[in-house]
């Protein structure tokens, strides 16, 4: 799986929120990282991936490539207290 994501992005992500990109695709490589799909039916085109860092849940939406499944652009992270039961926190 071929992950992309704007190296602008990360850089405030890591500043802002203390996380980054290099961690999902971590916790994607560890097996560590779920993939749920996204609820809210207006963002029906993005999917997420809840993952662990720093013993909190975080959520990271990310696109699928339309002409290949196997490539993912991702968007943003943000901490999600609502995907505490995928880790039994």
């Amino acid at each position: 799986m071929q992950t992309k994501y704007d190296i602008s992005k990360d850089q405030w992500l890591r500043e802002n929120r203390w996380v980054s990109f290099e961690d999902v695709k971590k916790a994607i490589f560890n097996k560590t990282a779920i993939f749920v799909p996204n609820l809210k039916p207006w963002r029906k085109w993005e999917e997420v991936i809840v993952f662990l860092h720093n013993g909190y849940p975080y959520e990271c939406a990310f696109v699928k490539d339309p002409s290949d499944n196997e490539k993912r652009f991702l968007k943003t992270i943000h901490k999600s207290r609502e995907h505490k039961h995928y880790f039994n926190l």
